[in-house]
């Protein structure tokens, strides 16, 4: 046996045991939670059972690489500061985008998330921004407000 095949059986668990294991305990713990709703909790309970499945799924396979590391044929990249910096960015802003909406309603947040989130993947026009902005608010206006009735809160 190589050296190099010795350090590899010495990592231990491979990360898809642990992102397996992480998703089915989420899953299964909205699964949960969703067994107190009525109806309308179906279709995310259906989503949830897939999203479960699946998770179970990487976690077997995780744990046959982890007992056969010798067929596990990881990346040998790590993972960067540079790789995860704009997808956290990105959650964050969703995350103060939710926070906003809960205090000033969905319009307005809407009103200010589109175009942060628009100068964030590059767009730097403004009127483009404006124009998908009026756009978007008026389309969810009308549809929703004026022809479905949705109550968004704050109108």
């Amino acid at each position: 046996m190589s050296e190099e095949q010795k350090n590899e059986q010495k990592k231990g668990v491979t990360r898809e045991v642990w992102l397996g294991l992480i998703l089915a305990l989420f899953s299964l713990f909205f699964i949960w939670q969703a067994q107190d709703l009525d109806e309308g909790a179906k279709y995310p309970t259906a989503i949830l059972g897939v999203l479960c499945v699946m998770s179970v799924g990487l976690l077997l396979q995780g744990l046959y690489y982890t007992w056969h590391p010798e067929k596990y044929h990881q990346d040998t990249e790590s993972v960067t500061w540079q790789g995860v910096k704009d997808p956290l960015i990105c959650f964050v802003l969703v995350v103060v985008y939710l926070a906003l909406f809960k205090l000033i309603g969905f319009f307005i947040s809407t009103a200010i998330f589109v175009p942060v989130i628009m100068y964030f993947f590059g767009e730097r026009k403004i009127r483009n921004m404006l124009l998908v902005i009026v756009g978007l608010e008026a389309f969810v206006y009308v549809v929703f407000v004026q022809i479905l009735n949705v109550n968004f809160g704050m109108v």
